[in-house]
């Protein structure tokens, strides 16, 4: 078994589809922002895992609250605490896009799949639940092309 420890909390970790890889998104406190953190996993129970992580993202304009995989593992979606939703590319971590999804400063407190992960459903504490497509965080989608915001 192997025990991961972290400068603050962990609110939330998800594998991605195949097993390989482990996000985990970890609160903002004593002084540490709060990041998305990804790590490689070996694909065997007898296999020693690594305590090096592949990729930080650091969220210091809105933290996370929530964060999970696209489909084939191609981004990583993340609810923030200002109501926003962030895309980054699954391989580097580069913010693509920002785009307010809920009311200003209502945080997101759920974030959910479809089972082919081709677009998920957030929750927030506007009182409101929002369904998004992969397609809503692509450059020609309208929605993000007025509303992007570039931040994290």
């Amino acid at each position: 078994m192997k025990t991961w420890d972290f400068p603050t909390a962990v609110k939330r970790v998800e594998f991605n589809e195949d097993g390989t890889k482990l996000l985990g998104v970890t609160e903002k406190r004593m002084g540490h922002l709060g990041t998305i953190v990804v790590l490689d996993i070996v694909v065997d129970v007898e296999a020693e895992q690594s305590d090096e992580k592949v990729m930080t993202i650091v969220c210091d304009e809105s933290k996370a609250t929530v964060a999970g995989w696209s489909y084939m593992s191609k981004y990583i979606i993340a609810g923030h605490e200002d109501g926003s939703v962030s895309q980054y590319d699954g391989k580097t971590g580069d913010l693509l896009y920002n785009s307010p999804v809920h009311e200003l400063n209502t945080p997101i407190t759920d974030l959910q799949w479809s089972q082919d992960r081709t677009y998920l459903i957030t929750a927030s504490k506007d009182k409101t639940s929002k369904v998004r497509t992969q397609m809503s965080f692509i450059p020609s989608s309208p929605i993000l092309e007025s509303q992007s915001g570039g931040k994290c």
